[in-house]
C-alpha cells in the first residue's frame, strides 16, 4: 500500500509568503491563527461547492454581484495556471469574530480561476486530521431538485438587491410549499415572459460582471402592481450582470411543475413560443 505523503505546515507557509497575497493583506495573521507552522497537511481534490457551503466568507465573495468591495475581489478574468499552488484549508476568524472551521485560508483567486474554467474541484492542502480528508460530497447539479424551504433560507441569509418586499414575493409565489429544478434559463426567453424585467434591463444602468458561482435566480409567480404572475421572483441584478457579461443563459430555480421548464427547452432548440 502506498504511504500518503504528509506536508509540514512550515513548508506551506514559506511557499504562500512567496506568492502575491491575492488581495489579502491579512494572510500572515490568518496563517498564525490557523497555527499552520505546527500542523501537518495532506493534498486533496475538494469540491468548490462544498467549500462554499463550509465557508460563508468564501461563498459571499462569489454568489452576489454588486455586493462587494470590488477593489478587493479576485478578478473575473483570472486564469488557473498548470501546476498552481494548492489552496490552504484551516480554521479562521471571519467577520463578527465568528470562527469558521476548515475554511479557505489562502487561495480565493485560484478558486475564482477554477470557476472561470468551469472546474468543480480544486487542489487543497488539508490538515491531515480534518474530516474533509474523508468526506464524500454530492453537490446540486443542473436538473436536480431543491426544496422551497432551502431556497428561502438561502435568499433570506443574504442582503437583498434593493428589494424590501422579498418576503412578500416569496409568500405570493408559495415557495415554501414547492420543489424546484435547477436549469439553464435563456435570458431572451425570460425577458419575453417578464415585461418588468425587460423594461428594467433597457435602462442605461452601469453594471458589473456576473461572477462564476453566482446564486441561481428564482422563478415562479410574482405580483407587481397591476401585473400579476411575472416569473422573476428574485435575481434582477444577476440577470443584468449576466447581460453585461454577454451571457445568453443564466442558472435558475424553476418550480418542478412549471411550464417554463418545457418552454425554455423549446427556446433552446430555436422554436418560437
Amino acid at each position: 500500500m502506498k504511504t500518503e505523503v504528509k506536508i509540514p505546515g512550515i513548508a506551506i507557509v514559506k511557499a504562500i509568503l512567496k506568492l502575491p497575497h491575492e488581495h489579502n493583506e491579512y494572510i500572515q495573521e490568518k496563517l498564525e491563527y490557523a497555527d499552520v507552522k505546527k500542523r501537518t497537511y495532506v493534498l486533496r481534490q475538494l469540491p468548490i461547492e462544498m467549500l462554499r457551503k463550509q465557508d460563508s466568507e468564501l461563498d459571499y465573495r462569489f454568489r452576489e454581484p454588486l455586493k462587494h468591495d470590488w477593489d478587493n475581489l479576485p478578478p473575473v478574468d483570472a486564469t488557473l495556471r498548470p501546476g498552481y499552488m494548492p489552496i490552504l484549508i484551516g480554521n479562521k476568524m471571519a467577520a463578527g469574530r465568528k470562527e469558521i472551521v476548515d475554511g479557505v485560508i489562502d487561495g480565493f483567486q485560484r478558486i475564482a480561476a477554477a470557476l472561470n474554467h468551469g472546474y468543480n474541484l480544486i487542489s487543497a492542502y488539508v490538515p491531515w486530521e480534518s474530516p474533509l480528508t474523508k468526506i464524500r460530497w454530492k453537490g446540486i447539479k443542473t436538473g436536480n431538485f431543491l426544496s422551497g424551504e432551502e431556497i428561502i433560507s438561502e435568499i433570506l441569509s443574504r442582503k437583498q438587491e434593493n428589494n424590501d418586499g422579498i418576503r412578500d414575493d416569496l409568500a405570493y409565489a408559495e415557495v415554501h410549499n414547492r420543489r424546484y429544478r435547477l436549469i439553464e434559463m435563456p435570458i431572451d426567453f425570460l425577458r419575453k415572459k417578464d415585461k418588468l424585467l425587460d423594461g428594467w434591463l433597457n435602462e442605461p444602468v452601469t453594471m458589473e460582471p456576473l461572477y462564476p458561482g453566482y446564486t441561481p435566480i428564482l422563478l415562479g409567480r410574482k405580483s407587481y402592481g397591476e401585473d400579476e404572475d411575472l416569473p422573476l421572483v428574485d435575481g434582477f441584478h444577476r440577470v443584468a450582470s449576466a447581460v453585461f457579461s454577454g451571457r445568453r443563459t443564466i442558472k435558475a430555480y424553476v418550480p418542478e411543475d412549471s411550464p417554463l421548464i418545457r418552454q425554455a427547452k423549446q427556446w433552446h432548440r430555436g422554436m418560437k413560443l
